[in-house]
C-alpha cells in the first residue's frame, strides 16, 4: 500500500518554513521525494544564498544612490534642441515656383494651398512629370489683381 500526500499532516507541524525541520518533515511526508533529502536540502541552501546575495546587491545599489542624491547637485533635464533649417529665399528671377515655394510666397499652408489648387482658384499650374509648378508672373499677376480688385468687374477671382 502506498502512502499518498495529505496536507493535513503538513498543517500540523508547528515549525518555521524556512528551517531545515520544516523541509525534513515535508519530504518523510510524501513519497515523492523519497531519497531526495541531500539534493533539496542543498538546492534550498543556494535558494538561500542566491536571495542573501540579491538582497546585499539591492542594498548596495541603494546606498550608491543615496550618495550620488546628497554629493550629485540637482541637474535640470536637458531638452533636445531642435535644429531649424534655414529657410532660403526665393528666388526673385525664377521663371517656375514649386510648392513650397508658392506656400512661403503666399504665406499658407500646403493643404490650404492644394485645396485652392483643386477648387481651381490658382492660376499659373503646370504639371511637368510628376511635379506641380507656378509660373512666376501669372501669379504675380493674379495677386496684383487681387491686390487692386475691383468689385464691378465680376471675371476676377475671389479667395474665399
Amino acid at each position: 500500500m502506498s502512502q499518498e500526500f495529505n496536507p493535513e499532516n503538513t498543517a500540523k507541524i508547528t515549525v518555521k518554513k524556512s528551517s531545515k525541520a520544516y523541509i525534513k518533515a515535508i519530504i518523510d511526508d510524501t513519497p515523492l521525494f523519497a531519497g531526495l533529502d541531500d539534493y533539496i536540502l542543498s538546492q534550498a541552501k543556494l535558494k538561500k544564498a542566491e536571495t542573501a546575495k540579491a538582497i546585499e546587491v539591492k542594498e548596495k545599489k541603494k546606498a550608491v544612490t543615496r550618495k550620488t542624491k546628497q554629493t550629485a547637485p540637482s541637474r535640470t533635464k536637458l531638452q533636445r534642441t531642435v535644429k531649424l533649417k534655414k529657410e532660403q529665399p526665393i528666388d526673385p528671377d525664377a521663371i517656375l515656383l514649386s510648392v513650397n515655394e508658392m506656400c512661403k510666397l503666399l504665406k499658407i499652408s500646403r493643404a490650404t494651398l492644394v485645396r485652392f489648387d483643386k477648387s481651381g482658384k490658382l492660376p499659373g499650374r503646370i504639371k511637368m512629370g510628376g511635379s506641380v509648378r507656378f509660373h512666376r508672373k501669372t501669379v504675380d499677376n493674379w495677386l496684383q489683381s487681387l491686390i487692386n480688385h475691383d468689385p464691378l468687374n465680376p471675371e476676377q477671382v475671389k479667395i474665399e
